[in-house]
């Protein structure tokens, strides 16, 4: 016979005599079923919650008989060296009595306390409830998330940063979860406000919440038990590829054969790319430092690209024009690009010497820079655009949107590498990496042989969108979208300068009038200039002057009459409003009595030229909706990530 079919015959057999005698009177003695005993459960403060030393906690019992057999409870508070710091005991009537408040003693402190209620019937113990529970003598509180980047890339990495409101000198206890699990832990000391997360590799909306614990028990590992706190947040974050640049960022994409934001991730997204992915070599982490996100290199590790960042032509013999910038925040200095060939033979290197002084190489030709300002642990954007000429190279140097440097280098192309790779960092050099780019317009390319939008990034990080128009003449002509006014007047733009001739004024974008208040500075290095502001109005038949800034005369009004004294120093600035639908001129002296022109439906034309009949020289311009410094420092605030 089958064993299986054996023991289902048996099985049966034996319910079927176990039935038998269950149902002939007395013989289901043999057979006794249990009586299920009445369920009894103590409700009480929630494991995990924090509480202020004012709070009271509730005790209520629950059970589902209709007589409840507990004539004796017990409640004792204990602290978390295991001294107990309260005990009392309730009789079968205060039992009866419940739920009842428990008042905390007063002169509890920050910490971890346990709360045991036990419930005996006849000195025997019916069931036992132990909580654990944190006092908090001052506020304990998760404000907010910040995400770096505001969107994470699928596939990439993320930074999430905890906003917290908690006492000075605390060290309170953090535990990250996602979708239920727990991802990272550690004390407020171990920089457990923040988390570094794999990012899942699909678009989508993932969560992510944070627990808070005042205080950890470092005998235990971990040192909080597996239950939730009451001190909680939970937000939700974005994973797509639409990665839309800031303003203040390097771009347009196309404009660059190789473009790094580093948002936690290595895409290059340069109209050419490289083939190979980028990767990374020795420790690396992401970080946030001085306003700035991306990844930290430490001395020993580096970013690796198969193949060279720099554009030159191997068959051609020769190097194109092009601008590199990095945008990063030195902890220490060194090699920040290197160009090497197969061989591990050095062509190309941009350095940071320990004075701060940045230089740069190609082949046998070096530019540096020794007056910099370049400074440790703070945000710079650095930018070095080089331009092959009959017999050299010329570099122009910017440091954070302002010209630092122009050199010109004899240069022999013959001993170009065949098989170049390039790093970023590894020989001393330590930082986070923010941005890095290279502008390259091909030879057949329109638009600028080098980038021309140093200063204006630089002034859009520092101003968002206050920032109406800012020209530092960085390219190596007349910017896109100034006009030269002067049938025989000259323009010429080098070194990050604009010297305009005596018979030459030139004209400005025109700024559409929707502020309640402008600012117009032009910061000039020689000779006297006017700089002419007037509001082209569609119902008049020309455009009529606002006002005119003479370096000589000072304010002018509209029928030439001197308002206003010049400026003693610094650059020409300035200032006008609009109120009750007029353009008012706010003079040095404060004054603002000047009737000038209705500005319905019109542009204010900006225009500068020569006073007398010298030419001179420019070499920033900028306009800005004008606000006060208070409120520009709220606006940076402002512009930090979303949570």
């Amino acid at each position: 016979m089958n064993p299986r079919r054996w023991y289902r015959l048996k099985h049966l057999i034996y319910l079927a005599f176990a039935a038998l005698l269950a149902s002939c009177g007395d013989t289901a003695l043999f057979f006794p079923i249990p009586e299920e005993q009445p369920r009894i459960e103590v409700l009480t403060v929630q494991s995990g919650t924090v509480l202020t030393p004012t709070d009271n906690i509730s005790i209520e019992i629950l059970f589902d008989g209709e007589v409840l057999e507990v004539d004796r409870m017990t409640i004792d508070l204990g602290a978390p060296d295991g001294v107990t710091l309260f005990s009392q005991e309730l009789g079968a009537e205060e039992i009866q009595a419940l739920p009842m408040p428990l008042e905390l003693p007063e002169d509890l402190v920050t910490g971890r306390y346990v709360l045991t209620v036990s419930l005996y019937y006849l000195d025997d113990l019916v069931t036992e409830q132990q909580s654990e529970f944190y006092v908090a003598a001052e506020p304990y509180e998760i404000t907010g998330f910040v995400s770096y980047p505001g969107i994470f890339y699928p596939g990439g990495k993320g930074l999430v940063v905890a906003d917290l409101l908690v006492p000075e000198g605390s060290d309170p206890y953090l535990r990250w979860r996602a979708a239920g699990d727990v991802v990272g832990e550690g004390y407020l000391s171990e920089g457990a406000d923040s988390i570094e997360l794999e990012v899942p590799d699909r678009a989508g909306v993932f969560s992510l919440a944070l627990e808070l614990f005042p205080v950890g028990d470092g005998s235990r590992d971990p040192p909080v038990r597996d239950f939730l706190s009451t001190n909680r947040l939970e937000a939700q974050f974005f994973v797509s590829t639409d990665q839309t640049p800031e303003p203040h960022e390097l771009g347009p994409e196309e404009s660059y054969t190789s473009l790094f934001h580093f948002r936690g991730e290595l895409v290059d997204r340069g109209r050419q790319g490289a083939e190979t992915p980028a990767r990374f070599t020795g420790p690396v982490t992401l970080g946030v430092a001085d306003g700035s996100f991306g990844f930290e290199l430490s001395p020993d590790s580096a970013l690796v690209i198969e193949e060279s960042l720099i554009p030159f032509d191997v068959d051609d013999v020769s190097v194109h024009p092009f601008s590199f910038s990095i945008r990063f925040v030195p902890y220490s200095f060194g090699t920040i690009l290197a160009v090497r060939d197969e061989n591990g033979e050095e062509y190309v290197k941009l350095e940071i010497d320990d004075a701060g002084a940045p230089a740069f190489r190609i082949g046998g030709a070096r530019s540096s820079v020794h007056d910099a300002g370049i400074v440790l642990d703070k945000t710079l954007e650095l930018t070095v655009s080089v331009v092959p000429g009959p017999s050299g190279l010329r570099f122009l140097w910017f440091a954070s949107g302002l010209p630092i440097g122009d050199e010109s280098v004899e240069f022999d192309p013959t001993d170009l590498p065949s098989h170049p790779y390039t790093t970023i960092g590894g020989e001393g050099f330590a930082g986070l990496l923010d941005e890095l780019g290279i502008f390259s317009a091909e030879a057949e390319a329109e638009g600028e042989a080098v980038d021309s939008a140093v200063f204006a990034r630089a002034m859009r990080l520092k101003y968002g969108s206050d920032l109406l128009l800012a020209e530092g003449f960085d390219g190596l002509d007349v910017p896109n979208g100034i006009t030269v006014v002067g049938e025989d007047g000259t323009v010429s733009v080098e070194g990050g300068v604009a010297t305009i001739g005596a018979n030459a004024r030139i004209e400005l974008p025109p700024i559409p009038i929707d502020f309640e208040s402008l600012r117009l500075e032009v910061a000039t290095v020689s000779g006297d200039l006017a700089v002419d502001a007037t509001v082209d109005v569609d119902s008049a038949p020309s455009s009529t002057r606002v006002v005119r800034y003479d370096t000589r005369l000072g304010f002018l009004s509209s029928t030439d009459e001197v308002v206003a004294p010049p400026l003693e120093e610094g650059p020409v600035r300035i200032d006008l409003t609009v109120t009750d639908d007029v353009v008012r001129l706010l003079t040095a002296d404060g004054a603002s009595d000047l009737l000038l022109v209705p500005y319905s439906d019109s542009d204010l034309i900006v225009t500068i030229g020569a006073t007398g009949d010298e030419p001179f020289s420019v070499d920033s311009i900028l306009i800005t909706k004008n606000r006060s410094e208070e409120a520009r420092d709220e606006r940076i605030v402002d512009r930090q990530p979303e949570p």
